[in-house]
């Protein structure tokens, strides 16, 4: 077989370009006029903040004065403040919810997107980031409202119910910002919100360029749908777990904001998470050191997952590859399977609209603030009320 005009086009190129082993330095040495302006701003942005609080975590400052050299004096106090143990069980609690259900329920939505028609997927996966480009603080009023034991949306459709089912006169709607039992597992919904719709757009666009004839042969095989989807969309999805698992855990940690404006930390310090933890010893008691040694704690914690995990993607990659295509439309099944194909196709379709439909509070919230005056905004009835009332 004569070779193609591309591969003798090819083979010039590969001969033109110098192997990069004769060149003199070593790899890092020869990257480095390309990398060496990223690595300047990257150490500019990020190396001198976490090196200034390093060195504050070795004095003792109250924000005002000059630092005092106290050693290990700040660690110590940390490990004996019973509070500060508290916040690591909690955000330990909060970054489990991090990696379990938004990467379980984004592995789902993304499985049951991909039976859906390329156009509606793009849909899907634009549904999906909604939460995601909400601002915390709307998010965390709107549920806050959702919440509310007496006035709250949740309360006024559980009353009903549980008076249909025979709940006894006097039952009530749980607080669940006041209740320390459901006050961190009630605020992650929000905030997992967020999570789940990053993480089903990572699934979603593995899932893109997975070869579509590795799912009409599972089907031709006689393989229903729902077990092509086990053994072959959830199986393409092992590369970027490592991914997803720490983009929620990422994305939890920097979204304490909506801890802050609902809970503050409370009831009994039951969402008081190290973040919470860390701006309380700095701005309300005045122990900038002790806030610092927190800091870098958390830091270094999350520094060995983030280490843990692309030590997991490296081996993940370095077995079999997934085959991949050209991401164009999955072919539609005929036959006895293309019934429940349908039916999969359009719990995807319903799947898709979850996320969008519980930011619709936040959005709501967001509109009417905007057509709120000045005056009416600092008269009026509070924004926020509170969860214990």
């Amino acid at each position: 077989m004569q070779p193609s005009a591309f591969d003798s086009a090819a083979a010039g190129r590969s001969r033109a370009v110098p192997d990069a082993r004769g060149l003199r330095g070593g790899p890092v040495l020869r990257s480095l006029p390309w990398a060496g302006p990223d690595l300047a701003l990257y150490a500019l942005g990020l190396g001198w903040p976490l090196g200034w609080t390093a060195w504050l975590a070795f004095h003792r400052w109250d924000g005002l004065g000059s630092p005092e050299w106290s050693g290990w004096q700040n660690v110590e106090d940390l490990l004996r403040d019973p509070l500060f143990r508290l916040s690591l069980g909690r955000t330990g609690l909060w970054l489990l919810h991090a990696v379990s259900w938004p990467v379980a329920g984004g592995a789902l939505l993304a499985c049951l997107a991909y039976l859906l028609p390329a156009r509606l997927r793009r849909w899907a996966a634009l549904l999906n980031l909604l939460p995601a480009l909400l601002p915390p603080v709307a998010m965390a009023v709107a549920w806050g409202r959702l919440y509310h034991p007496q006035a709250g949306a949740l309360a006024r459709v559980m009353a009903p119910v549980a008076r249909w089912a025979g709940a006894p006169a006097a039952w009530a709607p749980p607080a669940w910002l006041a209740d320390p039992n459901l006050a961190l597992h009630a605020l992650y919904l929000p905030v997992g919100l967020a999570a789940l719709g990053l993480v089903t757009i990572l699934f979603l666009a593995t899932l893109e360029r997975l070869e579509p004839a590795l799912w009409e042969a599972a089907l031709v095989d006689g393989a229903a749908p729902a077990q092509a989807v086990r053994h072959v969309l959830l199986p393409a999805l092992r590369p970027v777990l490592p991914a997803a698992i720490l983009s929620s855990g990422a994305w939890s940690l920097q979204s304490f904001g909506v801890v802050l404006e609902t809970t503050g930390g409370g009831p009994a310090h039951a969402t008081l998470l190290l973040s919470v933890y860390t701006l309380r010893m700095a701005f309300d008691a005045g122990w900038w050191g002790r806030a610092a040694a927190a800091g870098i704690l958390q830091a270094v914690v999350a520094g060995g997952a983030v280490l843990l995990a692309a030590g997991r993607a490296a081996r993940i990659l370095g077995g079999e590859p997934v085959p991949l295509g050209g991401g164009g439309s999955m072919p539609r099944p005929a036959g006895a399977h293309s019934r429940a194909s349908r039916w999969l196709a359009g719990l995807g379709a319903g799947a898709a609209l979850t996320p969008f439909l519980l930011s619709l509070p936040a959005l709501y919230w967001l509109a009417v603030v905007a057509f709120r005056s000045r005056r009416e905004l600092l008269l009026g009835p509070p924004l926020t009320p509170d969860p214990a009332h």
